[in-house]
């Protein structure tokens, strides 16, 4: 099992690459210095509350998923892909629905 610093320095560095981000980019975003994320990433130092919530915010994460493991992050994304099926199905029956409705009462 890593420790918590390998989990954040791991999920940083896979979070700012998956969105194209530069380490730089993610100081930019963030407001942190370049330094800082350069270290996180590395495992050499813990963040604190304020700089998790600046990175999660940047990178369109909640905080929690930088201690997730390996593949709680393809569950993660699996559960969060079929969300949107849901709520794009859930969409069309109901616009199905509606025009099944006006049609058969003449509307």
């Amino acid at each position: 099992m890593a420790n918590l610093k390998e989990y954040i320095a791991t999920n940083l560095t896979f979070s700012r690459v998956r969105l194209g981000f530069s380490q730089k980019q993610l100081a930019q975003l963030s407001g942190l210095p370049l330094s800082c994320i350069q270290q996180l990433e590395a495992g050499k130092k813990f963040p604190k509350a304020e700089v998790f919530e600046r990175l999660s915010e940047a990178l369109g994460r909640k905080p929690c998923e930088f201690l997730y493991e390996g593949d709680e992050w393809e569950n993660r994304d699996h559960m969060d892909n079929l969300a949107g099926l849901h709520i794009i199905l859930t969409e069309k029956i109901n616009d199905l629905l509606k025009k099944t409705i006006r049609r058969r009462l003449g509307i």
